[in-house]
């Protein structure tokens, strides 16, 4: 199963490639790829895909790349609702503002032996972003993001971070370093490797 995996959807609003809202939803070896949400405002989140309003997804093997979106999340956003990714890769994926791979409000996230490498933010969370909610995120790799602030990971407002066993090498923030905690976020950082980055700071 594919989603325009030889051109692209652009669309005005949520979830370019695919919305998920109050449902659950399972995808394996799923590609998903050239999707795009490029209206004006705000709303135009997710470019790859969007889960929102209590829904769950869980994606196992998938590939997400090269989606781009007009605010935040070019690969997924999510909203107060649950998301899964094992054995996936995130890549190459755009947000005009925040959360180039994932952004995440008010959700779980958990991933597991993934790899985000190669998406950017113009502001925060070159891959990942998250405002509120948890992120459970081990036995990961980082590379090659960047972002203003935080081209790995930015965790903001009361947002709670666990990183176990990541590597972070080769992403550059231009002034937030790799990872990012801002607000009354936490992070818990646990057996990992994050190298500087390019520019500025690592942690």
């Amino acid at each position: 199963m594919a989603f325009n995996t030889a051109g692209s959807a652009t669309t005005v609003g949520f979830g370019g490639g695919l919305r998920v809202t109050e449902a659950t939803a399972s995808l394996s070896q799923v590609l998903l790829q050239g999707n795009a949400t490029l209206g004006p405002g705000t709303d135009d989140t997710g470019g790859g895909l969007r889960v929102d309003n209590e829904g769950v997804l869980d994606l196992d093997g998938c590939t997400v790349v090269e989606n781009e979106s007009g605010f935040g999340g070019g690969g997924f956003v999510t909203q107060e609702s649950e998301l899964s990714l094992s054995g996936s890769r995130v890549g190459d994926n755009v947000a005009r503002s925040s959360g180039g791979g994932l952004y995440g409000s008010t959700s779980t996230i958990t991933a597991t032996t993934t790899v985000f490498d190669g998406n950017s933010a113009a502001t925060d969370g070159g891959a990942v972003r998250m405002q509120d909610g948890e992120a459970l995120i081990s036995n990961v790799l980082f590379v090659g993001n960047s972002a203003t602030n935080g081209a790995a990971v930015h965790l903001f407002s009361t947002a709670e971070g666990t990183l176990s066993h990541i590597t972070a090498v080769g992403n550059a923030a231009s002034s937030g370093g790799t990872i990012r905690v801002t607000g009354d976020s936490e992070l818990s950082l646990v057996n990992s490797i994050i190298a500087l980055p390019e520019e500025g700071s690592g942690v």
